[in-house]
């Protein structure tokens, strides 16, 4: 994957880190000056004294590709690199998932750079981590962050084959350092693991022997967040964190982390509220006016749903809740989940992407006018539906054609025969790495139907490249689907001479996300720019690939087109703007026309935006 530096540079989402790489452990080789790096996507790398592009070392071990490359330390005689994996199921973007799941996949390798081959030391780790050689060089120590404790694995000697335990922690380790007298700093990183709460606040980091016995306690003045490594040098502690945008330099006769210097003039603050609360504000955009209702604890409204009475709008929220807007009064309160087995104290109030696939992530919505059921499309479990009082939803499908579904998006219904029509984006990626879709040109998404009376899917389209919105016409004649990548929608037909055939019904300036038809038969499109930086960056990488030229496509800015209404023959009748200084309407998801209002959705605002017409 070739890094695009205007998709990348300035990224803090972990959406883009297999695509921009993120290198976590560092160490230099003092004989020859290169740079060893423990890439968490990429896998062991190294860089030579003048930087550039670094070079793969190695992805595998033991035909075992690594997940989670994760620390390294190198023998500075010999050269070797020792290294660990976190875990062989789960990436960085899901360790979470990876803690909570009690995974014990983890590995300790190490790297013989004379004979380029990797050899696993040790497996069955928990969470394996930080890691470093002793100063003799008999031993190396590894971190197990999921069992709080330290192991110590002997290199020479007559020594058990097995680990031993160096030291039992007050918290979760991380990355660990020697220093020069032959000490280790060991990390204590208590805010990557939520169910765990002791010590978050107070000591984040401990000095050890050489026995594992602690020396010193280092305490958090309330600065310090997501700790993830204390370095010793020349007297001057460096420490490190996963979470800020700033490191902190220490001196050493200090006995808590209250002296810094800040390296960026930005804090990033990660604040969980899990109590959901209502505010409308007005906004005074002269482009578009309307108003917001937040979603203080969650976020990513994408789709609208209304019920046989008109009561609404339901929205599929980050946590894998759905739920209903019941007036300025009473809010929105939680109306049904996807997950089967959702558990409340990991996922209610939860916008970490990498709990989606347990907690679920409701996409598509719409209900049947016949029946009142809601149906479902969730991102990671395929079409659902739960009934009129809500509840847990019922899986319906998740494979066509014997193809599960990675990616299913969106949903719209016939609301004469009950069928359902829907998207699966992608046959490869799933929505985590729907930029990676987006950019490999991927082409496997699909148009399908279900059929609720035989419970089998058809699936009418395939080669779709990012499958996205569906549509059907007021006359139920064809569906419309929308191709993200290709900035178009295509018609499909049902019925009459063309049935079972497709056409180009309107290609667009910008990328489709969901479609809405309203009660005219005209449809709201959204344009999902993705806040700027995506739209620039699909553009510019696509057009590089088919011209070497970037002259001829256009690309937006926060100011750009965010939705756009077109009539039954795919002309445009009206264009939806954002405003110029580019905090109206962000990420636009869906525009949905109800009784004179349009309720516009985000995926990944904390609020839905409603406009009266």
């Amino acid at each position: 994957m070739i890094r695009i530096r205007g998709l990348c540079d300035g990224a803090t989402s972990t959406y883009l880190e297999p695509i921009c790489g993120r290198p976590l452990g560092l160490q230099f080789n003092n004989k020859t000056c290169e740079l060893y790096i423990a890439d968490a996507y990429f896998g062991l790398m190294k860089v030579g004294r003048n930087g550039g592009v670094a070079t793969q070392l190695a992805s595998t071990a033991e035909g075992t590709p690594f997940r989670f490359t994760n620390a390294l330390d190198i023998d500075q005689e010999t050269g070797i690199v020792y290294f660990t994996d976190s875990s062989t199921r789960f990436q960085r973007r899901q360790h979470l998932l990876l803690v909570a799941s009690g995974d014990h996949t983890g590995r300790l390798m190490k790297y013989d750079p004379v004979s380029r081959r990797v050899t696993v030391l040790h497996k069955e780790l928990s969470f394996a981590n930080g890691v470093a050689l002793s100063k003799d060089r008999d031993y190396i120590l590894v971190a197990e962050t999921s069992k709080r404790q330290i192991l110590k694995y002997w290199l020479h000697g007559l020594r058990p084959t097995n680990p031993e335990v160096f030291a039992q922690l007050p918290g979760s380790p991380d990355n660990i350092k020697r220093n020069a007298r032959g000490q280790f700093w060991v990390a204590l990183n208590n805010g990557q693991t939520p169910p765990s709460r002791s010590f978050s606040g107070e000591i984040i980091a401990i000095l050890l022997d050489g026995q594992g016995r602690i020396l010193e306690r280092r305490q958090n003045n309330g600065f310090m967040q997501s700790t993830s490594e204390v370095n010793e040098n020349k007297g001057t502690l460096f420490v490190g964190s996963v979470a800020l945008n700033i490191a902190m330099m220490v001196v050493k006769k200090q006995t808590d982390f209250s002296s810094r210097r800040q390296l960026s003039l930005l804090f990033i603050i990660f604040c969980t509220c899990f109590t959901l609360s209502i505010q409308i504000e007005e906004n005074d955009n002269k482009v578009v006016s309307f108003q917001r209702l937040q979603l203080r604890s969650v976020v990513g409204p994408e789709s609208f749903g209304f019920d046989c009475n008109g009561e609404g709008p339901y929205t599929g929220v980050s946590d894998g809740r759905i739920l209903k807007w019941q007036g300025s009064q009473h809010g929105w309160t939680e109306f049904a989940v996807t997950s089967q087995h959702r558990r409340r104290d990991l996922c209610d109030g939860s916008n970490n992407p990498t709990m989606e696939n347990v907690c679920g992530r409701p996409l598509g919505l719409q209900f049947n006018k016949k029946t009142c059921d809601l149906y479902i499309a969730d991102a990671y479990f395929g079409l659902l539906k739960v009934g009129p009082k809500g509840g847990v939803a019922t899986l319906l499908a998740s494979s066509a054609e014997g193809v599960p579904f990675r990616f299913t998006n969106a949903v719209d219904i016939n609301h004469q025969s009950g069928d359902v029509y829907f998207t699966d984006s992608s046959n490869w990626f799933q929505r985590w790495a729907y930029l990676m879709l987006i950019l490999s040109g991927d082409n496997t998404g699909r148009l399908m139907k279900y059929n609720p009376q035989t419970k089998k899917v058809t699936v009418l389209l395939r080669g779709l490249q990012m499958a996205n919105g569906v549509a059907l016409s007021k006359d139920n004649t064809y569906v419309l689907v929308a191709e993200t990548t290709r900035s178009r929608i295509l018609r499909y037909w049902l019925t009459g001479p063309k049935a079972r055939t497709s056409e180009v019904f309107a290609q667009l300036s910008a990328h489709p996300d969901n479609i809405k038809r309203n009660a005219k038969g005209e449809f709201w499109v959204a344009l999902n720019n993705g806040g700027g930086r995506l739209g620039k960056s699909i553009n510019s990488n696509l057009q590089e690939n088919k011209k070497g030229s970037m002259d001829s496509m256009k690309t937006f800015s926060m100011d750009d087109a965010v939705a756009t209404r077109l009539d039954k023959d795919g002309k445009v009748l009206e264009t939806m703007r954002s405003s110029s200084n580019g905090r109206n309407l962000e990420s636009v998801s869906e525009v949905e026309e109800n009784n004179g209002t349009l309720w516009i959705g985000s995926v990944v605002m904390p609020y839905v935006s409603l406009s009266k017409m």
